[in-house]
C-alpha cells in the first residue's frame, strides 16, 4: 500500500515539486493516477510534456489522466485565461487531484496576460509594477486552487537564489525573489526531484523530502524516508 494513502482522506496533499529539467517532476505527479484515491488526476499542461508521462506509466492508466494545454494561440495571456476559468469549472468531484505543470511556463502565461491588459505587447519588457501584478495573480491563484476539495500539486522548475545578508547563492525554486519565501507557505509538501548516479548502474530517479544543506525540501510524513525512491513516493 502507499506510504500516503492512509492519511490523504482527511489531510489532502498540497505538494511543491521542483527540479532541474528531466529529474521527474511529471512522473512523479502522474503516478497518482496509479491510486484508487487519488485518481482521476487532471493536469493544467504549460509544458508540453505529457508524453513523457504516458512513456512512463502502464497504459492501463492513461485513462485516469485528462490533459488540457495551456498556451498562447490567438492572442497574449489567452492560455492563463483559459486556466482561470478551468479552475472554477472544474469537476472537483470527478477529480482527486489537480497539477499544474509547471508553474514555471504557468507564470510566462500570467505575465502575458499582464501586459496584454496593459496594452503591452509580449515581446516587450515587463516593469516593476507587471511583476508586482503578476506576483498578486498567483497568489489569488493558489488561494483559490488551495481552497478546492482535491489534492493539488504544483511543479516548478529550480533556480538559483542568492542570501541577500551573507550572499551565499544556493538551489531554490525558479521563481520571483520576493514570491519565494511566500509560495511554499500554501503547500505541506516540498519535494526536490533528483538523479542518483552510480558507476555501471542505470541512473536512479529519487524524491527528497526533507532538506540536506543544499536543497530545501520537507514534509508532513513521517513515514517517509529523507530521499523515497520515485516510484515509491504515493
Amino acid at each position: 500500500m502507499s506510504t500516503l494513502i492512509d492519511r490523504i482522506q482527511d489531510d489532502p496533499i498540497r505538494a511543491l515539486i521542483y527540479g532541474v529539467t528531466g529529474s521527474a517532476k511529471t512522473t512523479v505527479s502522474g503516478l497518482t493516477a496509479m491510486y484508487p484515491e487519488l485518481s482521476p488526476v487532471y493536469f493544467f499542461d504549460w509544458d508540453l510534456r505529457i508524453a513523457s508521462l504516458r512513456a512512463q506509466i502502464l497504459k492501463e492508466y492513461w485513462g485516469s489522466i485528462e490533459v488540457d494545454s495551456y498556451r498562447d494561440h490567438n492572442i497574449a495571456g489567452e492560455g492563463f485565461s483559459l486556466m482561470q476559468a478551468k479552475v472554477e469549472n472544474l469537476d472537483y468531484k470527478k477529480f482527486r487531484t489537480v497539477v499544474v505543470d509547471s508553474m514555471t511556463f504557468m507564470m510566462m502565461g500570467i505575465m502575458n496576460r499582464v501586459l496584454m491588459l496593459a496594452g503591452k505587447q509580449p515581446t516587450q519588457s515587463p516593469t516593476l509594477p507587471n511583476y508586482m501584478e503578476r506576483q498578486s495573480i498567483l497568489k489569488d491563484l493558489l488561494s483559490r486552487m488551495c481552497a478546492k476539495p482535491a489534492n493539488l500539486i504544483w511543479t516548478c522548475m529550480e533556480g538559483a537564489a542568492k542570501d541577500e545578508v551573507n550572499g551565499q547563492v544556493y538551489k531554490s525554486l525558479e521563481m520571483d525573489p520576493k514570491l519565494l519565501p511566500i509560495i511554499p507557505g500554501f503547500f505541506n509538501e516540498v519535494w526536490h526531484t533528483e538523479i542518483q548516479r552510480q558507476t555501471g548502474q542505470e541512473p536512479q530517479f529519487v524524491v527528497r523530502t526533507r532538506s540536506d544543506g543544499v536543497y530545501a525540501a520537507r514534509t508532513t510524513y513521517k513515514t517517509l524516508l529523507s530521499v523515497e525512491p520515485q516510484a515509491d513516493i504515493w
